[in-house]
């Protein structure tokens, strides 16, 4: 393989300088991992190459294939765990020469290495640097791999030996990058620009844990897990600070920002709980801790709460540890801070419960008889707040107050009561003088208030009525033909008098009243001109929910796909495509309607 190296070279260098693409993805995929194999097998000769390999991965980094910069993510790992050890050796070589020619004056070889590996990381993360602003998510996961590299299937973790022998090349490093970026955090209040420095940190944060475990039982290269580790340490209440940032005063429509705070808050904690130094520190800020899972369990979108999930898992192991350490863990009940908004408190069972003093035969008896008494007692045992937070009475009422078209008469008549007849008799002979008894039975005069209100009554009745036939006789509007249409099942008509009278207020209010959404229930015009005007609609984040089931139900009906005019289609998907670029629900959903449609 290293007689066939010249020829291989050659063919590398020609596709190096070719101004041309391919045009087919999977062709730029594989040249991709062909460079990322030949500095695997070949890595003295790839030192020469590394200026150009570094300007090819900046063309292949504005592909926009993910597999084609997947890809990239793996030749900048060949990079790193094979093409630096050979550059430091090839320094060290140099560097002897020097040292012989000149009798031995220089610097140490211990110096000239570290100088070297640093000018060498320095040197790949450069243009990564400059790409970050043009390219941004792709070039960031190209600065994780220098971190934390992966096998050259893009995915698992190299071997324990390569793993080792970086962390010992990385680690000064290391303790730079990742003053850098904590030192960047604490000083804004930009909060949308967390994202990367935190995908950064989580790929700092696994590289260490990786090589201490990785380290224990060694004795040689435990040093270099052991620095990571050590490195990482003290930053960490500044992380734990900008994370709680971001989950507090973040972008709300940012979902991956918290799903990284999220998963970096996951991995410190399962990281560093054994660490004795980093205890202190979570046993001092535990309920910050608790705080911070539970936000991230009530997230509103559900990948955020997914990851939370296994914050939840990592925050019980840092519990078990301040449990043996001896520290008390007791904090606020998360549902009492709820319940503290509301109309209704969680009662407190700290009552002190009297006992009066009987004699040792007497509580005896109490105890072997506890049981029965605790069944018939209603404040035997406490009720959890839980359990109360579930059984309290809804603040606000469930029915809907409808108005009535005139304000009730007062009418006085003989109240009835459940109780006995002899009752009522004795009621009416203490209290006979204030009973009302009519003078002639049943022709009684009605009161004069009563009257007034009758009066007052009949004329506003009569005015409704004579309202509601002047709206009978009216000729409709189109809005409200299309909506009367609506309700009488006729969307087809309802959607043409909307297209018809180009209002939009219109149409969201029939699509909001249809539950199903039919697009075979249209005709081929009318279903083209429809989904023409949900170009306008998806434009507005409130309005886009109201297009996305017609989308999945055009998708589902085939004949109706097939019969859209081509050109609609086209225009719905560059609209949801740049829709899906959002890092929002409304992205996700694009995307979704997207790989539904086949667009």
């Amino acid at each position: 393989m290293d007689l066939q190296w010249p020829a291989l070279r050659n063919i590398l260098m020609k596709g190096l300088c070719c101004p041309q693409n391919p045009h087919r993805s999977s062709a730029r995929r594989m040249l991709v991992l062909l460079i990322a194999a030949l500095c695997k097998c070949h890595p003295v000769s790839a030192v020469k190459l590394l200026p150009r390999i570094l300007t090819y991965i900046s063309l292949r980094l504005r592909d926009k294939e993910t597999k084609v910069t997947d890809a990239c993510v793996t030749l900048v790992s060949a990079l790193v765990l094979h093409v630096a050890p050979e550059s430091a050796t090839k320094s060290n070589a140099e560097n002897l020469q020097n040292r012989s020619r000149n009798d031995g004056s220089g610097t140490s070889g211990a110096a000239t290495e570290t100088n070297t590996l640093s000018s060498f990381f320095d040197q790949i993360t450069a243009p990564l640097l400059k790409e970050t602003n043009a390219v941004g998510e792709s070039a960031t996961k190209c600065l994780c791999a220098v971190l934390s590299p992966v096998d050259f299937d893009g995915t698992s973790t190299p071997a324990t030996k390569h793993l080792l022998a970086h962390a010992a090349r990385i680690q000064p490093f290391y303790s730079k990058w990742v003053a850098t970026l904590t030192t960047r955090m604490s000083g804004s209040d930009i909060y949308s620009t967390f994202s990367p420095s935190f995908l950064l940190l989580h790929a700092a944060c696994s590289i260490a844990r990786s090589t201490s475990g990785a380290a224990s039982g060694r004795d040689s290269p435990s040093a270099a897990g052991s620095g990571l580790h050590e490195s990482f340490l003290p930053h960490i209440p500044m992380i734990i600070e900008a994370i709680e940032d971001a989950l507090r005063y973040g972008p709300r429509e940012d979902w991956v920002l918290r799903k990284r705070a999220i998963e970096l808050l996951t991995i410190i904690m399962e990281a560093f709980c054994e660490d004795s130094k980093a205890k202190e520190f979570f046993q001092s800020n535990l309920e910050r801790l608790r705080q911070m899972a539970l936000t991230g369990r009530q997230d509103p979108v559900s990948t955020v709460r997914e990851c939370a999930i296994q914050t939840a898992h990592a925050f019980e192991a840092i519990e078990k540890c301040v449990k043996t350490a001896g520290v008390s863990t007791e904090s606020k009940d998360p549902f009492a801070e709820l319940e503290a908004h509301g109309d209704e408190s969680i009662p407190e069972n700290r009552e002190p419960i009297e006992v009066t003093k009987k004699s040792p035969d007497r509580q005896q008896r109490r105890k072997s008889t506890s049981l029965k008494k605790q069944t018939k007692s209603e404040k035997s045992a406490p009720v959890s707040p839980f359990k109360q937070f579930l059984k309290r009475k809804p603040r606000y009422g469930t029915g809907l107050d409808i108005p009535a078209i005139s304000p009730p008469r007062p009418v006085r008549t003989d109240t009835q009561t459940d109780e006995p007849e002899a009752h009522d008799e004795n009621f009416g002979e203490q209290h006979g003088d204030e009973s009302f008894n009519p003078s002639d039975g049943d022709h009684a005069e009605p009161l004069p208030d009563e009257q007034e209100n009758a009066i007052h009554d009949h004329v506003q009745d009569q005015s409704l009525l004579a309202t509601s036939n002047n709206r009978d006789s009216a000729p409709l509007t189109p809005s409200e033909a299309a909506l009367e249409a609506v309700t009488l099942g006729d969307l087809d008509l309802a959607v043409r008098l909307c297209i018809v009278d180009d209002n939009l207020t219109t149409l969201r209010q029939i699509l909001g009243r249809i539950r199903t959404p039919t697009p075979a229930l249209l005709s081929s015009s009318t279903r083209n001109a429809l989904f023409v005007s949900f170009l306008e609609l998806i434009d507005d984040a409130s309005d886009c929910w109201l297009v996305f089931p017609w989308l999945e139900a055009l998708a589902l009906d085939k004949s109706c796909y097939n019969g859209l005019d081509p050109r609609v289609l086209h225009e719905l998907g560059e609209a949801l495509l740049s829709l899906s670029c959002d890092p929002s629900k409304q992205g996700l959903a694009a995307g979704r309607a997207l790989t539904q449609l086949g667009l």
